[in-house]
């Protein structure tokens, strides 16, 4: 996804920061340090706090969630169908690698993705 955002970008002459956090709260200070600087957030996967979105919808701070929404903020967001995905796994899994006990293993149950 960041490689995608990453080619766009240089195409219409923007540059890309990454910022990768280890919580909900730790991105906020490194972005609201810059914000000047900013011309626009993607968020992936509930990397900020609800707070932090609030503070920039309200600065106007153009914004796009990925693989999550915000019900209560007028933030557009992308979001995938896994399953399709899902079952294309289990079909390699089951039939092709004749595997019969899989383990799923899921990540932050509020993450949709």
């Amino acid at each position: 996804m960041i490689d995608g955002l990453q080619s766009i970008a240089t195409q219409q002459d923007f540059q890309i920061r990454v910022i990768t956090t280890g919580g909900v709260n730790t991105a906020s200070d490194q972005i609201n340090i810059a914000c000047e600087q900013i011309a626009g957030i993607v968020v992936i996967a509930n990397a900020v706090s609800d707070d932090f979105l609030q503070q920039m919808v309200q600065k106007a701070m153009p914004i796009t969630l990925v693989s999550h929404r915000h019900p209560e903020l007028p933030i557009p967001a992308v979001m995938s169908d896994d399953a399709q995905g899902i079952k294309a796994v289990m079909r390699h899994l089951v039939i092709r690698c004749g595997r019969r006990s899989p383990v799923f293993m899921r990540g932050i149950p509020e993450q949709l993705d």
